[in-house]
């Protein structure tokens, strides 16, 4: 699938780090420490906003507005491997508390060892949602189990 790339607009936040948002998708908010931090948040941010959803046309560059001082640029949407449905999932949470049981596994291993944060495994282990197929087939390689049985 090819990534689908948005204009966003980077604004400088009067305490430090920046804000961006995107004119195409209302309420796709994000921030970051610094432009780089910010670039990267918003590829999350967008890929989230998108995954599995028919998404409008972005604008052209041209077309969006900024204040004085703000950034815009093109950003392409991030691979989103750590999504995560927040649909309740119980069956997800035993296969997931089964495989860190068999590795021994903690949940805050597993997450370092992802490149995620506590939360979002936690979350998958409490049942209280499940992930989408990438980031299932990364856990399931990480805790070698099938990881059909992660998703519905």
């Amino acid at each position: 699938m090819e990534m689908r790339k948005y204009p966003a607009v980077f604004h400088p936040e009067p305490d430090g780090g920046w804000l961006v948002c995107f004119k195409d998708i209302p309420g796709c908010l994000t921030c970051g420490e610094d432009l780089q931090d910010a670039y990267e948040m918003a590829q999350s941010a967008l890929a989230l906003w998108l995954y599995d959803t028919d998404a409008p046309d972005p604008s052209s560059l041209e077309d969006v507005r900024a204040e004085e001082g703000d950034v815009v640029m093109l950003v392409e949407e991030g691979p989103g491997e750590d999504i995560i449905v927040c649909t309740p999932y119980p069956a997800c949470g035993q296969a997931l508390r089964e495989g860190l049981k068999a590795k021994r596994f903690t949940m805050h291993r597993t997450a370092q060892l992802l490149g995620v944060e506590y939360r979002q495994i936690a979350c998958l282990a409490q049942g209280k949602g499940y992930p989408c197929p990438k980031f299932a087939q990364r856990i399931g390689a990480l805790l070698g189990l099938d990881w059909t049985r992660l998703v519905p």
